[in-house]
This record gives C-alpha cells, structure tokens and sequence, in this order.
C-alpha cells in the first residue's frame, strides 16, 4: 500500500482552525530523554490558571531536538517529546481543545553552535496557542456550496463576514445594501440543538450575468434543448458556522432578505433553493412578502460622518490569499504555490529552444529525462529528474542529483517521452513511498493536474549499507517537505494576522475621526451599529446613482424569503425570441475546432445566463443563438477558455461558423468586471 507523505483531510481541516491571536511557549528536554520534569510539568498545569483559557480553541505542539545523533532518531524523539506534551495535557482542563501534533527533528534548531547550552535551548517542545475565533480559510470551507465549482475562482464574488449573537434578533446591511434579517434563537446544530454563543456568518449576492458564471453556479433548470433558463432578480449565498461546525436553520423558520430596486416583482418570479444533495434548482415552498413601499429621497443621502468614515476606510489593505500549502497544491489554479493559470501551453519556443512558459521565479521548471539501458537484463525504464531551482524544493536535495528512478508503470519508453518528457515543464514534484520503503509513486504537476509515475525504490536498496542511505534520504526528504509546509503556513498565518490588525486599526482610526462630526443619533451608535449603518447608507445612495434619473417613486423595497442557508434564487424562467436551432461550429483564433463541452450566452444587460452543452469536438452542433447575445463564452474539456463577442450579429439561415480568442483566467473580480464593461 502506498502512503503519502501528505497529511490527512482531517489534519488539514484541523489546521484551518488557526486563530487570531496566538502564543507561543517551549517546554525543555534532558539530552536523549522524552521525560518531562516535574518543574516542567507544573508549567503546563499551570495554564488552567490562565484568564483567558476559555478562549483558547487550539494546540499545536511541535518536537524538536538538537543536532546529536541521526536524523531518523531524532526525529523519532521529536515525536516522543511531543506525544509526552500532549499527554500532560490530556489530564488538564485543556482535554477538549484540538491538539495538532508535529515533529521537526533536528530540522529547526532555535539555536546554532556546538555549546551545551544551544543543545538544551534546542531539545524543546514548542506550544502553539491559539485563542479566539476561527480562522476565514477553515470557515471558506464550510461555506461553499458542495456542489458548487468555480469557473473563475480568482474572480468569484467574495464574501463578506458577520459576527452575530443568535439568542437576539439577527439583522445586518450587505455593502449590496440587502438587510438581513433572521429571528432569535433560529440556528442550530447538527443535531437540531439551539446554538448559543458568537456564529460566523457569511453572505454574498450575484448582480450582473458575469459574477454568475464565475462562480459556477447553475442559471438553468433541466438540462440539453428542454433546459429553462433563469433570469435573475436577485441571487443570494448565505451561510452559518461556529467553531469549525456547519449550522442550519430550525425547519420552518425563513431567513429575510430585503432591497431597494426598480424592478418590482410580478407573478412569473418563482423562488429556488439549489440542493446540496444534488446540485439542481428546487423550487421552493416558502410564501414571499412582497412589499413596494417607496424609498424616500432623504434616506438615500450620507451623513458627513458616514462619508468620513468610509473615505477612512479605504486606505484598508485586501488580505493576503489565505490557500494553504496543500490546498495550493491540490489547486488547478496553482503552480506550486503561486497563483498560475491552467491554460498555457506546457512549453514556449526561443526561436530553437524549448523555455518553460512560466517565466516567474517562484514557479519551478521541472524536466524529466527519459533514459534507456539503465538497468542491465530489466525491462525498467529509468527517469532522471531535473529542476532548474531547487529553491523551491529544498526536500528534492535529499537525493543525489544524479539518482535514475526505475519506473514500473504501464506506459512504454516511447510513451514516456512523447508524453511525459518531451517539451514539457512541470512546475511541482511529490514523492509517495510505500510503508515498506520498496515501491513508491513519483507525481508531477503539470498547470494544476497531477501524473502519476510508479516507481520500484528496491534498485537503490541492494545492500544493507546501500538501504540504510536511501531510507536516511527518504527520512530527510520527508522531514523537509513537512518544515516547509508549516513554514509557509506559519507565515502565511501570520501574513493574514497582521493585515487583519492593520485592517482594524484603520477601521478604528476611521471611527474615531468619524465621531468628531457625528450627529447625536450617531453618536449613540455603537461602532458596529455605525458600520452597518455607513455601509447601508453608502450602498442606498449607490443605488440612487444607478438608477440614473429615475425619481425616488420609482424605486420599491423587495422582500424575499430564505428558508435555510444555501443559494437561493428569485427568478423567472427567460422568455427568449423564437429562434430556430442551427449548427453552429467553433473554431479558435487559428482556425482549429474549439473542444468545447460547456458555453455561456450573455444576453445584453440581462441578468440571465444561456447555457449549452457540446460533446468536445468544436464541429457543427444544433445551439439555438439569440440576436440579443452579447458574449458567448466556451469551455474546453482541459479548462481553455475562448469568447466569442457579438455572436448574436452573424446569425443566419444553415451553418454557422463562430471564431474566438482566448481568454485567461481573471485574477480578480475587478478583472472580470473591467473585462465586461469593454
């Protein structure tokens, strides 16, 4: 059986769950020992005293030695001294709280030199506290949509956070100017248990066809030529979580979504929830409130404090990407850890040179050579890897750089090399060793997808001596890819840390400066209650500049009704002019078929998206095309994107020929904004 050198899914949830704040403290080991000292212990006791201990919501604890001895044995003690930390606190108040456990060796020391006092400073147990609420990359993950996958995740609508008391009354002002509003004591567990304490919830809404897309959320029911497809008046995301647990809403209870609009809501709108069982559109059960009330002109004008205070705001830095290291890993969108895009070509061409195309130095080049005659009287193909920067995989210098892998898949010598090795570039390495050391599975990365080369690791084990090195590298080289995975999240961690606390200094900074001309409701604001309040007062008058003219009468207060968090959706199944099927065929900016198995129709200022569907060829298919489309964006099976602009204008009776260009991913949702208002 082979085991990754990765860890598991539920290691990497549990180390989503970092904290705001954290500490860190050490506990010290006697040379060659594991024991804990009876000073020592009484320290680790001792954080029951603490004021702050019911805040704390996780533990790591990460073993280390000193440079003595192998770095087998001490990695095995590392182990040890962290397993011994953790059992002390088992046995305290502390027993319920996550504990990660890692081990580090002799990889970090936190001293250098050969004197007794750098051995003992560095034969330690680091004890990494963390206190307060859960980290936004864990809760990103409870609060997607299982059924759900970007098409542009760079350029997905973000969300915004609220923090609320769910024994009171819930209501808060979206920045889209929606308020929310969920009644007391309404969200509960897993188990249908009323939850108590702070609950993190996370809201977003689509307003225009081309945020739908991106998000990969479906804008049609059924699917093929007897698709309906929905024309939006309102799509919403709302989800609920506390201390790494998914919430739902008590049965029978509604969440109430209310905004300002021109558009007033007649009989055809129907109300949809998007199953997450099976991705589709129900239609939803739950009687609307429906209201026209019109907007007086006077509350659509800011205050001289709200206008202070959000001018204050926007000297606010945008945090850092928090994707974690295996998570960039995992990610079509990465290469290596640096945000990449899937669609290039796997090489570039210098007039008679083969380049990678990723000319940034934090993306490595990764070649394989193929060889031949390697090992005498096998059938065994061998694999010689090179990179042109082993900056970025410190572990990979573990093995000798001439080490010739012995590959035992399926593929032949030819196959590898026509596949595998020529012209190509890979931009990350990983190596999976079976639990007896014999086997292993070299993969390669490759613009997000991962190839999977088994290996035969017993040609470098001949001889006891010959065995023993190679299991040294295979410790070494595990050890290093594990230090550099909590490396970069340690700073990463800390990355988002400080622009958070350099997030709320500005926000306090903008709320004290905003108080100097706060009128005396204001005043009486709490500073959550005045950020909702500016928020609300700045998104009502952006509605006003929108509306371009229209008078104040104009304008109506829609209400909706959620009944659970989810996606929802207000819409009416489009009705489009009658426009008989034709063959359509694609061909990309060369003049090749286009393999395209998923296109998007954009139809003008319409919030509504057409889908189709293709079978990967890019030859002649029946699409039934609209005059009115403004944008037809198509999907190939690898992930290529091409646009075709203003396909509504070549229409005509028999076949028709559509050419596109190709479209890189947006590295944001401005991007994507900026690329469809050209």
């Amino acid at each position: 059986m082979v085991r990754p050198c990765t860890l598991s899914l539920a290691l990497v949830l549990a180390t989503g769950l970092a904290a705001q704040r954290t500490e860190t403290l050490s506990v010290h080991f006697p040379l060659a020992s594991a024991e804990i000292g009876a000073t020592e212990e009484a320290a680790l006791r001792a954080l029951c005293d603490r004021a702050d201990i019911s805040d704390l919501n996780r533990i790591t604890l990460i073993g280390h030695t000193d440079t003595r001895g192998s770095l087998s044995y001490n990695e095995e003690l590392s182990r040890r001294r962290a397993e011994a930390v953790k059992a002390v606190l088992a046995s305290t108040c502390v027993k319920d709280i996550a504990v990660d456990t890692e081990w580090e060796g002799e990889l970090e020391p936190i001293a250098l030199g050969d004197e007794e006092r750098t051995h003992a400073a560095n034969r330690r147990v680091e004890i990494e506290l963390g206190f307060g609420e859960a980290h936004a990359e864990f809760m990103e993950l409870l609060h997607q949509h299982p059924r759900v996958k970007p098409l542009m995740p760079a350029a997905d609508q973000p969300r915004e956070r609220f923090t609320v008391d769910p024994s009171k009354p819930i209501e808060f002002v979206a920045s889209d100017g929606v308020r929310v509003r969920i009644a007391a004591n309404t969200i509960v567990d897993g188990l249908g248990n009323t939850v108590s304490g702070p609950v993190d919830i996370t809201y977003r809404s689509f307003n225009d066809a081309w945020a739908m897309i991106a998000s990969g959320i479906p804008m049609h029911v059924g699917n093929g030529p007897d698709a309906g497809h929905m024309e939006s008046m309102g799509m919403y995301e709302i989800y609920a979580s506390q201390r790494g647990e998914s919430l739902s809403l008590r049965d029978g209870e509604t969440i109430s979504l209310t905004k300002t609009t021109t558009e007033a809501r007649t009989p055809e709108y129907r109300d949809w929830m998007l199953d997450e069982a099976t991705g589709t559109w129900n239609e939803s059960t739950t009687t609307e409130q429906i209201t026209t009330a019109s907007a007086e002109a006077g509350s659509l004008t800011s205050s001289a404090a709200c206008t202070r205070y959000l001018n204050g705001l926007n000297r606010m830095p945008a945090l850092p990407d928090s994707t974690s290291f295996l998570e960039r890993l995992a990610s079509p969108y990465y290469c290596h850890t640096t945000a990449c895009s899937p669609t290039l070509a796997p090489y570039m061409r210098d007039g008679d040179r083969i380049l990678s195309p990723y000319g940034e130095k934090d993306i490595p080049a990764i070649e394989v050579e193929v060889l031949r005659n390697v090992y005498e009287g096998r059938r065994i193909t061998g694999l010689r890897i090179s990179l042109q920067s082993e900056r970025q995989h410190t572990e990979w210098r573990a093995f000798p750089k001439d080490r010739i892998w012995a590959y035992n898949g399926p593929m032949s010598r030819r196959k590898l090399i026509d596949q595998i090795a020529r012209k190509h570039f890979y931009q990350d390495i990983f190596l999976e060793v079976s639990e007896d050391g014999m086997s292993g599975i070299l993969r390669l990365k490759d613009r997000g997808q991962w190839v999977e080369l088994p290996l035969d690791l017993s040609f470098h084990q001949q001889g006891k001596t010959d065995a023993q090195r190679f299991q040294d590298e295979l410790s070494t080289y595990k050890a290093r890819f594990e230090a550099k995975r909590v490396r970069f999240d340690r700073r990463l961690q800390e990355r988002v840390t400080e622009t958070k606390s350099r997030i709320e200094r500005i926000r306090d900074d903008a709320w004290q400066d905003a108080r100097r001309v706060m009128l005396d409701d204001e005043l009486a604001m709490t500073a959550q209650e005045f950020d909702t309040y500016a928020w609300g007062s700045y998104a009502a008058q952006m509605l006003q500049w929108q509306q371009q003219g229209a008078s104040a009468s104009q304008a109506v207060t829609t209400s909706f009704a959620m009944r659970g968090f989810g996606i929802y959706n207000c819409d009416q199944i489009l009705k489009r002019e009658a426009i008989q099927p034709q063959e359509v065929a694609v061909l990309d900016a060369e003049g090749n078929y286009f393999p395209w198995h998923t296109a998007y129709g954009v139809l003008g200022s319409r919030k509504s998206v057409i889908t189709y569907w293709g079978d990967g060829s890019g030859t002649a298919r029946e699409m039934r095309l609209s005059s009115d489309m403004t944008q037809l964006l198509f999907v190939a099976n690898d992930g290529t994107l091409l646009m075709v602009e203003q396909p509504g204008a070549v229409l005509r009776r028999g076949k028709v020929v559509l050419t596109g260009k190709p479209m890189e991913q947006p590295e944001s949702p401005q991007a994507l904004e900026a690329f469809a208002q050209r």
